[in-house]
């Protein structure tokens, strides 16, 4: 569970880690050596790494890790596997066409050497940097897609890319692409030219991949990564918290490509040919495999993942006296995709963002928006043929709480959705404070003052609920960048700790600053309401829309709740409430508008709202 950092009663492991090496001292570790020192006392990693290592073990004495030239290939395979854990894993995206992205890698370089003779390790790096375009070019068409979607459109980049080289290949009139000859490079300072037998591949991948691992993780612990688990948590809440979730998915998948494109840049060049076969669609399962099989296990996953999907078809292939090939990587990749997929159906995983400190930090209320009044005018939307806005206009008076009623399928929610800018109506306009914004994408209303809470209660599983409000508030005003997250920078750190400070303040100020550090999968209805209004707050509105915010609350908690909007209003925050309790709406409000059927049907003072005939008859009853 992120942000819980207490261990786990009863496990034989407890407690190893300070019985190896002492209790630990504050402050005697900083920046990323603390972190990686956090990441070695994790309880799974004594359970992880035994498991990897014994089956990388069983692989090297049944013969198939023979020569260490296999080993580099090995340890490239798993950097290309840690760049679709980013995709899969961190942007939430099920990529089944990754090894495409080495393929591309390992045809740049072909052409880099055989054309334009540039040497080997610059040749890598700018096939690396193609690769990053390459996976600009597939985030761009996939990233805005569905999950469903995404795994199609990556499963026909991973063919195109196949059925094109080998295309290529027979038009050149071979199977292969020589490279003939070693990687090498010349540093031409010192007068130095060194060729990479496969002791120096090996030698570059296990330093390739050691700086790989320490970035992403420091990185997953830090305010970039708390985003990733964000979106990955829920893409709905992270838009609200004025992420651009598409950007940050697309930017997964370059990621990803540059990782996977360097891998298979300094694969073809290990074993001096490119052979289409090395990166087809097998190859990109068996890699889905391999994060799919880890994924219980978290950053180290990919490592497991490999050692399974790559030791086990070898452990078969000599227990069973079955060829060794592609067919029995095969069969064994399908298996093993199928039984982790039902796995996941009957296990929840929590999402693995930044793990908070266990310290309690108290800081400032970020300040929010001056009070924004809103305008609505001639607004429709349509569901296809049917029509869920028709001509509706209505007024919200700056620094008041007004509410929206209306029965079943009035358009209520729907206008919410128009105003906050996950829907775009197709007709009227919609202004903030007198300036036009229904032009805007959703994180452009975020940033022009608009909050919005959810008809559902919805949170990122497994993201602490004080590390959900830190990313809404790192997104508003964060001065620091990735490379300073990734790195742990002391300016970084003493903004962290400032930003928790302030999102620790937001959960108080809503009534469940007990919460901060709890798993939110545990909260009940009530809780985990009020904590997307802490994330919407976070984000500094002027006008904030809440979506039935009391459903699931009891009396109790209604009356509590009704306080908090009150306060949030004395302190200048303009509420829209859509609510289905009529009571706490009719009490709490200083306006209230009635829907029926797309169309403002009365508009007024609580009390008169309430008198009028027409709303009794159509929302109340006639009698």
């Amino acid at each position: 569970m992120a942000g819980d950092t207490r261990p786990r009663a009863g496990m034989p492991w407890e407690g190893l880690a300070e019985r190896l090496y002492g209790p630990r001292r504050p402050g005697a570790l900083t920046g990323v050596g603390r972190d990686l020192a956090r990441w070695a006392r994790a309880d799974r990693v004594y359970v992880v790494a035994p498991l990897a290592v014994g089956v990388l073990a069983a692989v090297v004495l049944l013969g198939d890790v023979r020569t260490v030239g296999q080993a580099a290939a090995l340890v490239y395979l798993l950097l290309a596997v840690y760049g679709l854990w980013i995709v899969v894993d961190q942007g939430g995206m099920p990529s089944l066409g990754h090894a495409a992205f080495m393929g591309v890698g390992a045809y740049a370089v072909a052409l880099l050497r055989l054309r334009l003779g540039v040497d080997g390790v610059l040749a890598a790096l700018l096939a690396a940097l193609l690769c990053g375009l390459a996976g600009w070019l597939v985030g761009w068409a996939v990233a805005r897609l569905r999950a469903a979607y995404v795994a199609l459109g990556t499963l026909a980049f991973g063919w195109l890319v196949t059925l094109v080289a080998a295309a290529y290949l027979r038009g050149a009139g071979g199977a292969t692409i020589s490279l003939g000859g070693p990687m090498q490079t010349t540093v031409e300072a010192l007068g130095l030219r060194l060729r990479f037998n496969d002791a120096g591949h090996l030698l570059l991948g296990a330093v390739l991949l050691a700086l790989a691992m320490l970035l992403l993780r420091s990185t997953q612990l830090s305010a970039v990564g708390r985003g990733w688990a964000l979106v990955r948590g829920s893409s709905a809440l992270a838009a609200s918290a004025g992420y651009d979730v598409t950007r940050v998915r697309r930017r997964a998948v370059i990621a990803g490509a540059v990782l996977a494109g360097l891998a298979g840049a300094l694969t073809a060049q290990l074993s001096g040919v490119v052979d289409p076969s090395a990166f087809s669609p097998l190859t990109s399962m068996a890699m889905f495999a391999a994060v799919l099989v880890g994924a219980p296990a978290g950053f180290v996953g990919p490592v497991l993942g490999v050692a399974v999907t790559g030791g086990l078809p070898v452990l078969l292939s000599s227990l069973l006296g079955l060829p060794s090939d592609t067919r029995v990587q095969g069969v064994v990749v399908g298996v093993v995709t199928l039984l982790a997929l039902l796995a996941s159906f009957r296990t929840r995983r929590p999402a693995r963002g930044a793990v908070a400190p266990s310290v309690a930090a108290s800081g400032p209320v970020p300040a929010t928006a001056r009070a924004a009044s809103l305008q609505v005018a001639d607004l429709g939307f349509s569901f296809g043929g049917v029509r869920a806005l028709s001509g509706l206009s209505m007024s919200v008076a700056p620094g008041t709480i007004h509410g929206v009623m209306g029965p079943n399928g009035s358009g209520k929610s729907t206008l919410l959705r128009c105003i906050g800018g996950a829907l775009h109506a197709d007709a009227g306009e919609v202004r903030l404070s007198g300036v036009r914004i229904d032009l805007l994408s959703q994180p452009e209303r975020v940033a022009a003052g608009i909050g919005r809470t959810f008809q559902h209660a919805t949170v990122a599983p497994g993201l602490a609920p004080v590390d959900q409000v830190r990313a809404a508030l790192q997104r508003r005003g964060s001065a620091a960048r990735w490379w300073q997250a990734a790195l742990q920078t002391p300016a970084y750190r003493a903004e962290d700790n400032t930003l928790r400070g302030a999102a620790v303040a937001l959960l108080d100020r809503v009534g469940v600053a007990d919460i901060a550090d709890a798993d939110p999968d545990a909260l009940d209805t009530g809780r985990r309401r009020r904590l997307q209004v802490a994330v919407a707050l976070a984000t500094g509105p002027g006008l904030l829309l809440l979506d039935e915010p009391t459903a699931g609350m009891d009396a109790a908690e209604v009356a509590a709740f009704a306080g908090v909007l009150r306060g949030l209003r004395d302190e200048g925050i303009t509420i829209l409430l859509v609510e289905h309790n009529i009571p706490f709406l009719m009490q709490l409000c200083d306006r209230v508008t009635v829907l029926d059927g797309g169309e403002v049907l009365a508009d007024g003072p609580a009390a008169g709202v309430a008198a009028d005939p027409a709303v009794r008859a159509v929302y109340l009853g006639a009698s």
